[in-house]
């Protein structure tokens, strides 16, 4: 059975005028708003999320009525977690809740605002700067107490880095432990922390001397604190709090006994720096996390993604788990480019995680065995590798994900007004800018075109639905450029 799609006909539900809003029932106990986005967004873009989730219900609008009919219309189950959703029309035409977090959908903020649920650890400034550093350069923090937790409010240099966080590590344990120290967070409105006095609980990290240094390298995701240094800033906030008199509920006596550490590296944000782990042998497979859960995301999709820095030879998704996968390539000089080019950057939403696999190579199952034959495919001797010919330009030419694609071998015919045309039968927005031309004095040189996207995700969009296309005749290829226009 194919899950991957949403088969939305409820038929025990009464019926009601299609409307932007879906209603959404039988959701497992953990669901998370972000579980709700990243599965109905396979039908079109999702504003608004209310997750009732003592009843086991959720409304999720739409930005479009169509987006909602499409997801109606469908044919294909949906699991969350292996258990069945039913999804029907709602009565409502909008959501309009104070539960519902608009900012969330429309208004992203540099400035987040993070509640920590079932605090059994220290929720210090520091603490949460260890965690937040990860994800890009924090400004300031401040934190305080509320009745059934604690919030704090973390500011980042950038948007994007705020985004990236929010994305990251919403919904998980501080501490890497399941259930405690549980963050979930949106955006806030304000558009600056004010520090005075530097405390346990605020801490202005632009000021000389401030008590961390930076874990963000400007690069992305900033290096990731080994489990010592997180018991080191574990065990200073838990004295600090013990001196100032205000010692969290239920803290644990001997810190050389607490488990929260075991599961540290459960929080599976892999470092954009090298570690030690980095410098082992790379393996030829490469194990791909965080894909969006999406229909377009499958094992041609993924082949011509990866096969931009080389051969890919077998695809597995994981049957369990789908929004992860294994890439096979020929060498592993391959998939060393492959990751060093690939993680970290946006897929519909979603920001890949990539690392190397343990596996050596992939062996496929039987379709019996597999479940769905259709999330694995073998690529060994398919006639799209880039790289067929030894010492041919393609080698020449690996460039690392950006705006600007080049599209080449372009027919005599396919002019600048057929390509924008093509863009758009492919949902892609409006290029920002085309520069296409033609070899006149050349005619054994077919046309180019340089495209600028609006941004790196649907350049990535363009090379997966152009590259390869068959366009009177000829097969249009489709690569990052060199640089921008």
């Amino acid at each position: 059975m194919n899950t991957t799609q949403i088969y939305a006909k409820d038929t025990t539900e009464q019926k009601y005028v299609p409307t932007k809003v879906l209603f959404a029932r039988n959701l497992p106990l953990d669901t998370t708003e972000q579980d709700l986005v990243r599965i109905f967004s396979a039908f079109g873009p999702v504003f608004k999320v209310l997750l009732l989730i003592n009843k086991a219900n959720a409304f999720i609008e739409f930005q479009t009525q169509q987006a909602a009919e499409s997801c109606i219309k469908s044919t294909e189950d949906i699991y969350l977690h292996n258990q069945k959703l039913y999804v029907s029309f709602s009565s409502r035409e909008t959501i309009s809740s104070d539960r519902v977090d608009q900012r969330d959908h429309f208004g992203a903020n540099r400035i987040l605002l993070v509640t920590i649920n079932n605090v059994r650890y220290p929720v210090t400034a520091d603490t949460l700067y260890t965690v937040f550093s990860k994800c890009g350069e924090v400004l300031r923090i401040v934190s305080f107490p509320r009745q059934l937790g604690e919030q704090a409010l973390i500011e980042y240099r950038t948007v994007e880095q705020a985004k990236v966080a929010k994305f990251t590590l919403e919904g998980q344990g501080m501490y890497g432990e399941k259930g405690a120290n549980v963050m979930r967070i949106q955006y806030s409105e304000r558009t600056k922390l004010d520090i005075g006095n530097q405390t346990l609980k605020a801490q202005d990290y632009t000021r000389q001397g401030g008590q961390i240094g930076s874990q963000y390298n400007g690069e992305g995701i900033g290096m990731r604190p080994s489990k010592d240094e997180f018991m080191g800033m574990f065990s200073s906030a838990y004295q600090q709090i013990i001196q100032g008199g205000d010692v969290a509920r239920d803290q644990p006596d001997e810190l050389e006994n607490s488990s929260i550490f075991s599961q540290f590296d459960s929080l599976q944000l892999q470092p954009s720096t090298p570690t030690q782990d980095d410098k082992a042998q790379p393996s030829k497979v490469l194990l791909a996390s965080n894909l969006p859960i999406s229909p377009d995301v499958n094992p041609q999709s993924l082949f011509t993604i990866f096969g931009i820095y080389g051969n890919v030879t077998k695809i597995k998704i994981l049957f369990n788990k789908r929004d992860n996968a294994l890439i096979e390539f020929e060498t592993s000089e391959q998939a060393q480019t492959a990751r060093d080019k690939l993680n970290k950057i946006p897929l519909k939403g979603q920001i890949l995680q990539i690392s190397f696999s343990k596996h050596s190579s992939i062996n496929f199952k039987s379709s019996e065995e597999s479940g769905d034959s259709s999330l694995q495919q073998d690529f060994s001797h398919s006639w799209q590798h880039r790289f067929r010919v030894e010492g041919s330009k393609n080698y020449e030419n690996i460039y690392p994900p950006n705006k600007t694609v080049l599209f080449s071998n372009l027919h005599e015919s396919l002019d600048e007004e057929t390509l924008r045309g093509l863009l758009s039968e492919n949902d892609l927005q409006t290029p920002q800018k085309i520069n296409y031309f033609k070899v006149n004095h050349d005619k054994s040189k077919a046309p180019m075109a340089f495209v600028k996207l609006s941004s790196i995700s649907e350049a990535l969009e363009a090379i997966v639905h152009l590259h390869n296309k068959n366009f009177e005749g000829k097969h249009i290829k489709v690569s990052f450029a060199k640089n921008t226009i």
